[in-house]
């Protein structure tokens, strides 16, 4: 089912990720701030796809 409501003014809003948001709960420091940020970014583009899907 699809809405039939107009996107809000200025065109659809946009979901951002802050990854430092999430970097507490990647506890391991033997890990590099570079690899949890790619891990992070990756798990985002995960869950935004599934948004996408509906």
């Amino acid at each position: 089912m699809h809405s039939t409501l107009p996107p809000p003014a200025g065109g659809p809003a946009a979901i951002r990720c802050n990854w430092e948001d999430w970097l507490p709960y990647i506890e391991d420091d033997s890990i590099p701030d570079a690899q949890k940020r790619e891990l992070i970014e990756a798990l985002w583009l995960i869950v935004v796809g599934f948004v996408d899907l509906g």
